[in-house]
């Protein structure tokens, strides 16, 4: 219920009744129940290392919620967080010592929301001290950084294929070119064309003008 309270609009604005959405909050409460009490089960933690894709979302997400609660009030925007960051958990690899502080960090992110749920499993977690004692989690700016970008490729203006490139030559010209070259659907519309210019917008797209 409080939940739902919280999600279902801004403390600025009503609130109008909606058994969906409380029912979508008791599945979300469910969700996280049970990803926690899984990985409390399985046997296998910590044996892959660090997952960056997987903190990178932990990061993420404690940077968001930190913004919404602290700064914005935005307690629903703040629970969509944190139900992404349950879908991250989901679909992550529970062997690496990553998924660890993922589930960690979602009972610390949850706490002000659904406080009775997080405290219970924090004490399932065995973890000490209790969860109302422990700091809240500071986002590290070095987990958001991106290893590779997706950049789109554009012949004479329209989107033809998709490149994935270091973020370090996301802006390097002669690298996306010969890339863009090399892209099998962008290719089919190269094809017996002269290049006559390349416009490149650095970490977004490459467009090829052809005649």
């Amino acid at each position: 219920m409080r939940l739902f309270v919280l999600f279902k609009a801004p403390p600025e604005k009503d609130l109008e009744w909606d058994e969906a959405d409380v029912e979508g909050q008791h599945r979300f409460g469910y969700r996280v129940w049970r990803l926690v009490t899984e990985y409390i089960a399985f046997s296998e933690k910590n044996q892959q290392g660090v997952n960056r894709n997987l903190r990178r979302d932990i990061h993420t997400a404690i940077r968001n919620v930190t913004e919404d609660l602290g700064e914005n009030y935005r307690f629903n925007t703040a629970i969509s967080e944190l139900m992404k960051l349950t879908n991250a958990l989901q679909e992550g690899d529970r062997h690496s010592e990553t998924y660890g502080e993922g589930v960690q960090t979602l009972l610390k992110l949850l706490f002000p929301l659904a406080p009775h749920l997080s405290a219970e499993l924090w004490e399932l977690l065995g973890q000490t001290p209790a969860l109302h004692e422990v700091p809240w989690p500071v986002w590290e700016a070095e987990a958001l950084t991106v290893d590779e970008v997706t950049i789109v490729v554009q012949v004479n203006g329209k989107m033809r294929d998709n490149i994935v490139v270091p973020t370090a030559q996301s802006g390097d010209r002669e690298v996306l070119l010969a890339k863009a070259q090399e892209a099998a659907n962008a290719a089919k519309f190269l094809a017996g064309k002269e290049i006559r210019k390349v416009v490149v917008v650095p970490g977004k797209l490459i467009n090829l003008v052809v005649a």
